[in-house]
């Protein structure tokens, strides 16, 4: 497993390649999620054939913690979720496990009269599309841009940057250390990530 971040632009349209800064590499069984960092810390969680417990890691430390093992069920490993967050009032960070819960996504248009709406895009051509098969979105950056990454890569790494508003896609490549270890990759990107140097 390698964990790496890179310079995050605010005008995409200006970059056209960015290079990363590897952080953490270790030999590690199978993450079956990774949580979108909190605060600098990053959760994974690891799922066995009759538990389940979560790692969490400094990336630019190099530290980590362990969660105890909890017991799961067997018919419900794809709904079991490891939940990452900080507590402002408390000053905690928290990991919690869930478990059937259903998830959606809607506009909030009214706050008073709790009124929800919909928006549709149609995305634009992707620019590569023989690098690029399939991509998820990661979130959203400060200028606007939805940030969409292929889960898989070959050798190289391009993330997407959409803007809603122009409907343009601007491909930005990405050098990642580690990406000529192996010829297949899963890969899990994530915006706005901010360095911790604190020890853990």
């Amino acid at each position: 497993m390698f964990i790496s971040s890179s310079p995050q632009p605010q005008n995409p349209d200006k970059y056209q390649s960015l290079v990363a800064t590897l952080h953490t590499r270790s030999a590690t069984d199978y993450c079956s999620k990774i949580c979108p960092p909190v605060n600098g810390l990053v959760c994974r969680q690891y799922t066995g054939e009759d538990h389940i417990y979560a790692v969490i890691s400094n990336p630019i430390t190099g530290e980590y913690v362990r969660t105890p093992e909890v017991t799961r069920e067997a018919i419900h490993t794809s709904r079991e979720k490891t939940c990452f967050g900080y507590d402002p009032i408390e000053k905690q960070f928290k990991q919690s496990l869930t478990k059937k819960v259903p998830s959606f996504a809607l506009t909030l248009k009214n706050a008073e009269e709790h009124n929800w709406s919909d928006h549709f895009y149609k995305m634009p051509e992707v620019m590569h599309p023989t690098r690029i098969k399939s991509v998820f979105s990661a979130g959203m950056i400060g200028s606007g841009e939805v940030v969409l990454y292929p889960i898989y890569s070959h050798n190289s790494l391009y993330i997407l940057y959409y803007n809603l508003e122009k409907n343009i896609i601007t491909s930005v490549s990405v050098e990642v250390p580690g990406l000529d270890y192996a010829v297949y990759h899963e890969v899990q990107t994530f915006p706005n990530f901010v360095e911790d140097v604190k020890l853990m």
